[in-house]
């Protein structure tokens, strides 16, 4: 899957970069956003995300393939990856919810 495929705004971008800059999980040298599906129900899946150490251990991430976006690596697992085909990752913020959102066009079977 190409850049181009999945997106991630620059809000989203922004938060991915305070959170690892923190060093609070791992050491920011190192780290890398963990996208993934981890479910679904009858209409939308649902979406697992996490800031993660990468492993030089290259069988860990044997069935993830990696996407840099200005300095941010995200990792999707080979599962994942076609239904997250053309969605965008987004940070919203408003009166009652702050959440990261992910807009897919794709829909479970």
């Amino acid at each position: 899957m190409s850049q181009a495929e999945l997106n991630v705004t620059p809000a989203a971008l922004r938060i991915f970069k305070d959170v690892i800059g923190k060093g609070e999980e791992v050491d920011p040298s190192n780290a890398l956003v963990r996208v993934m599906i981890k479910g679904k129900t009858a209409t939308e899946y649902e979406y697992m995300m996490g800031i993660a150490q990468k492993d030089e251990d290259p069988i860990t991430h044997a069935r993830d393939d990696f996407y840099e976006f200005d300095g941010v690596t995200l990792v999707v697992d080979d599962d994942s990856i076609s239904k997250l085909k053309g969605s965008t990752i987004d940070y919203r913020e408003s009166v009652d919810k702050i959440s990261f959102v992910i807009s897919n066009p794709n829909k479970p079977i």
